[in-house]
């Protein structure tokens, strides 16, 4: 943030005063030295100060599209979500988060449709040659037995589901990992460690969870059986569908560890009885045949797992059944990939997802070291890190207050404070000067300056095989210029997803769409515009995470001593306060998923919207001036902040999720006394307040 302009005469004014006054009379002396002090109570008293105000020509637009959305005839004390988000109800527009997401896409695909074909060390290339294929294959018909058959010549998935072989199969899940980044139960890659490369091995996700947990368009024993039924060695697709399901199931529940903890161990002492029957050395010469000859590992080297004792679970319950079925199941897994690519493009081709949300997917997937920064360098993004980072310490530092979690405990309170100030914020992570996606050729020409990474292909080659030639192409990238754990993430968690709390990492990561107007201003904007919209989402996520599901798991889900039994009594009567508003505002029956889950978000939002209004507060007196320029903005600040906290939640569906949007947005600011006070319904017949302590 700008530091405000020094108030008063500068040293060069001062010494002419100086001078003058050796030649002046002392009174005249006097009289100049009170007309400067005058002077300089006025301009610290008056001075327009864009850290409280509202007066740039930039933060005038924001505010003024900001209140183009309210809806004047709506009785904010009553109905504040169909005061804020009428446009979208009364329109059937997407929603808010929607509409980003689209802007977001629109703008990178403007710039792909300029021609992209410079072929620059970040990848633009890659990004236009992707993108086009991927239009090209939407317009196809296509069925998922061509995927599997184009997959099949790079991955070789027919061959796994034939064998019996404990060795085969973790040769298969190695190299589909580290050639290709298709990850399936486990993660395996390179990673930069300080100074040095390390092997770097964690647990990954089950059927389910990697396609399906944020997505509500199919389930995981549906994907199975459309795979099973492309395999001509499974005679009843539906029955082994299910018993791969259920094996799923149970992998799912061994993944489900909560914070893991990354170990630093020796190749030998993370592989050795890792899977039976599958000795070091096999393990070793899976890892090297896919690894370039500079980085090839022995038996010393170093791994980052995460961690080896819940690796070797997963895998015993893989393994549970034989080699046989673990190997059906891993083939099926990886198959699944290219089933979901089919069954995307049909929802495309029907209008339900748009072309470039499908295509631009595909093509991140290829750019794991540089997406994040190229999508940001497309949509023309502000460097916004330094504000979002300052946001996230303010919240971090508010979160020992005493007047938020206020259920805690003295001994419980420190334990909070020391876990919420050891997680970090993972915003953006520099790109290695080495990194060069130079070479990819999957449209039959091109410039191919990056000889060792070379890859090409012909016109007539199907869609998925140049969609794995330009993964493996990535792998190649990666391979060279290894990335660090926090690009990692960063990389998982997209442009465009949401900001959220990672366990098995310990960060709460950031995605790009929010590091950019309109979630997030510069500084030419008061800092309550960003606060009422990515630092009310930041401090949700820490709020999670000393949420009795997140909270001090240590290596085997073990909680924290702090969890004790009455402060998890405290906790549960701001849970029953919570669910007692929440049925007073008419809500009962608007919600989705188990009673947990409805609990845990109920609290999530309303903690995390007490955090960030206590963060603002503090930070806003900090910035005011005096405080009689506090007052003067304060009011309008605090409208404004609960208007765009709002604005998050605004769709057109009211689907929950499991509230809906609609209950995302009241429930917390009906719990706000400082709501009420902001828009006056302290007298307004029919306006409903909590008094839940948060």
């Amino acid at each position: 943030m700008t530091a405000r302009a020094p108030f008063g005469p500068t040293d060069s004014a001062v010494d002419a005063n100086a001078s003058r006054a050796w030649l002046a009379a002392g009174t005249i002396f006097g009289a100049s030295v009170i007309i400067a002090s005058i002077a300089l109570v006025l301009a610290t008293r008056y001075e327009p100060d864009v850290f409280v105000a509202c007066a740039t020509p930039q933060c005038l637009r924001a505010k003024e599209s900001l209140f183009k959305l309210v809806n004047a005839s709506i009785d904010p004390c009553v109905n504040f979500y169909e005061y804020v988000c009428g446009s979208w109800i009364g329109h059937d527009r997407d929603s808010f988060y929607g509409d980003n997401i689209n802007s977001s896409l629109a703008r990178i695909q403007a710039a792909a449709a300029r021609g992209l074909q410079e072929d620059s060390m970040d990848g633009t290339k890659v990004l236009s040659q992707v993108y086009t294929t991927c239009e090209k294959y939407v317009a196809q018909e296509t069925t998922l037995a061509e995927a599997l058959q184009a997959a099949d010549q790079h991955l070789s998935i027919a061959k796994l589901r034939r064998s019996s072989s404990a060795a085969e199969v973790m040769r298969f899940l190695v190299r589909t990992s580290v050639r290709t980044g298709i990850h399936t139960i486990v993660e395996m890659m390179l990673l930069r460690d300080g100074a040095r490369n390390s092997f770097h091995v964690s647990t990954g996700l089950s059927v389910n969870r990697r396609f399906f947990e944020n997505d509500g368009t199919g389930d995981a024993q549906s994907l199975l059986q459309q795979v099973l039924e492309s395999f001509s060695e499974v005679s009843d697709a539906r029955r082994t569908s299910a018993r791969l399901y259920w094996l799923d199931t149970d992998v799912d529940m061994a993944l489900d560890v909560g914070k893991s903890v990354v170990e630093r161990l020796r190749f030998d002492a993370t592989f050795a009885n890792l899977v039976d029957d599958v000795s070091i050395d096999e393990w070793l010469n899976a890892v090297n045949s896919d690894l370039p000859s500079s980085q090839v590992m022995d038996r010393g080297g170093t791994v980052l797992a995460r961690d080896r004792n819940f690796i070797k679970h997963v895998f015993k319950v893989v393994f549970r059944r034989g080699p046989p079925t673990a190997a059906l199941y891993l083939s099926a897994y990886v198959a699944a990939y290219f089933a979901r690519m089919e069954i995307q493009k049909r929802r495309v081709r029907s209008g339900d997802l748009s072309v470039s949300c499908f295509c631009f997917n595909n093509a991140k997937s290829c750019l794991t070291k540089t997406w994040h920064h190229l999508a940001a360098k497309l949509v023309q993004a502000q460097d916004s890190e330094k504000l979002l980072t300052s946001m996230f310490v303010a919240i971090q530092k508010t979160s020992s207050s005493q007047t938020v979690f206020t259920w805690l405990g003295k001994r419980g309170r420190k334990a909070v404070t020391a876990e919420v100030a050891s997680t970090p914020v993972v915003i953006r992570a520099p790109i290695d000067v080495g990194v060069d996606y130079r070479g990819l050729n999957i449209v039959g020409a091109g410039n191919a300056s990056n000889k060792s990474l070379q890859s090409s292909s012909t016109d007539d080659e199907p869609f998925v095989s140049k969609y794995l030639r330009a993964r493996m192409h990535d792998q190649r990238v990666l391979m060279a210029t290894p990335p660090t754990l926090n690009e990692l993430i960063v990389a998982q968690h997209g442009y465009t997803g949401h900001v959220i709390y990672s366990a098995r990492v310990g960060a709460v990561v950031v995605p790009g769409m929010y590091q950019t107007e309109p979630y997030v201003y510069n500084n030419d904007v008061p800092i309550y515009f960003s606060y009422g919209t990515v630092a009310t989402l930041l401090a949700n996520q820490v709020v999670k995470v000393i949420h009795p599901e997140d909270a001090g798991v240590k290596y085997h889900g073990d909680r924290w001593s702090w969890w004790t039994r009455n402060i998890y009594d405290k906790y549960s009567r701001r849970i029953r306060c919570l669910i007692n508003l929440h049925y007073r505002l008419g809500f009962r029956n608007d919600v989705s998923g188990t009673v947990k889950e409805q609990q845990t978000s109920m609290y999530l939002l309303a903690q995390g919207l007490r955090l960030a209004f206590d963060a603002l507060m503090t930070e806003f007196r900090e910035l005011a001036p005096d405080y009689g320029v506090f007052v003067t903005h304060w009011h309008e600040a605090m409208r404004i902040f609960f208007l765009r906290y709002c604005l998050l939640w605004c769709s057109a569906s009211q689907r929950p999720d499991p509230l809906t949007p609609r209950e995302k947005c009241m429930l917390p600011l009906h719990n706000m006394p400082e709501f009420a006070k902001a828009f006056g319904c302290g007298n307004t017949a029919g306006f409903v307040g909590g008094r839940c302590r948060m």
